[in-house]
């Protein structure tokens, strides 16, 4: 009876370990600052292929001194940035990061970003995993010329 409990068991922590969120970093974007910038704001589409909500709890990049997550709101016709702790992904749905929107503000540069340059975002999130984003430096969206014109669906 006893080793039938253990396989029991064994399958039971796997099929948890597969239903925890798989978080894919799409479409993301640094906006090109001028030289000397203190602040950068980057964007993406965070989507979630998994079967639970999964919250990003925080962000370290080696390239800044801090990155935090804001949210744009408009209060009385004005603009404010509000940080937010985390930015909640709902399963098998996104959260888009856009001017406008959620967005990442990247905080004092280590060194000078020019357009065509990559930063790496490690994302963190409420399970304690974490990962890890390329994000191109770029004027505007959609000018990169590897997203393809037009979009295709094949």
């Amino acid at each position: 009876m006893k080793r039938l409990l253990i396989s029991l068991g064994v399958v039971l922590f796997a099929a948890c370990s597969a239903a925890s969120a798989d978080v894919v970093v799409d479409s993301a974007w640094v906006r090109a600052a001028p030289p000397g910038a203190t602040m950068l704001a980057g964007y993406a589409t965070l989507r979630n292929s998994g079967s639970e909500a999964v919250s990003v709890i925080g962000i370290d990049s080696n390239a800044f001194e801090s990155v935090e997550m804001h949210r744009t709101e408009e209060v009385d016709g004005v603009s404010r940035m509000r940080p937010v702790a985390a930015i909640e992904i709902p399963p098998g749905g996104e959260a888009v990061l856009e001017p406008g929107g959620l967005h990442l503000m990247l905080i004092q540069p280590r060194q000078p970003l020019a357009e065509g340059d990559t930063v790496i975002l490690r994302l963190r999130l409420t399970d304690g995993r974490t990962v890890d984003a390329a994000f191109p430096v770029q004027r505007n969206a959609g000018e990169d010329p590897h997203a393809g014109h037009g979009h295709h669906h094949h």
